[in-house]
């Protein structure tokens, strides 16, 4: 597979998981379909946490593994062999 079929993967399988990441972090306000929707309406109260969660950190060793798994991936898929066993 040629450079920019590989390049082309790439931004395919980020764009893949940063638009819904973007989607959802956009605020209500902004989106075109916020009038239309019905989450817009209801109002949600949160309750004070009492207990802290002990566990902190190690979401940036995780997204680190994740990405060099996905890139990992994409680079097997896309330098498949061409041989051919059938006749």
């Amino acid at each position: 597979m040629s450079i920019r079929k590989a390049a082309m993967a790439m931004l395919i399988a980020s764009s893949m998981v940063a638009v819904p990441t973007i989607a959802q972090a956009a605020p209500a306000t902004q989106t075109g379909v916020s009038k239309l929707s019905v989450r817009s309406a209801q109002v949600r109260s949160g309750k004070a946490v009492v207990k802290k969660n002990d566990l902190g950190g190690g979401s940036l060793i995780i997204a680190l593994v994740a990405a060099a798994a996905v890139i990992g991936g994409i680079v097997i898929a896309a330098d498949g062999g061409n041989n051919a066993t059938s006749p």
